[in-house]
C-alpha cells in the first residue's frame, strides 16, 4: 500500500493487483470527433463528477496531460481543477 495527498488529507492507496474481473479503462471510445468531451455520468457504469477527456493531438506539446497517456491517445483529467469523484452504486 501507498499514499497519497487529496485535498490535503492523507489517504491510503490500495497499490495491491487488480482482481482478475477487473478492467482498465483506456478512455478510446469516451470522445468525440472534437478530440475532448465531458466524460458523461453512466460511462463504463460509474459516475463521473467533474471529468472530462482529451486526445493527446488536441493538448499543449509539453502539457501534464502528455505524461498522463500511458497507452492509446487520450487521458481522463479533472476539470478546472474542481473537486471531482468517480462513484457507483455497485463496488468496484
Amino acid at each position: 500500500n501507498g499514499s497519497c495527498d487529496i485535498n490535503s488529507k492523507e489517504q491510503e492507496v490500495d497499490t495491491s493487483p487488480l482482481p482478475p474481473t477487473s478492467s482498465i479503462i483506456a478512455f478510446e471510445d469516451a470522445t468525440t470527433s472534437m478530440g475532448w468531451a465531458d466524460i458523461p455520468n453512466g460511462y463504463r457504469r460509474l459516475n463521473w463528477e467533474n471529468f472530462g477527456v482529451i486526445r493527446r493531438s488536441q493538448s499543449r506539446p509539453g502539457s501534464l496531460y502528455e505524461h498522463g497517456i500511458v497507452s492509446g491517445d487520450y487521458v481522463a483529467y479533472n476539470l478546472y481543477g474542481d473537486p471531482c469523484s468517480i462513484s457507483s452504486t455497485t463496488p468496484f
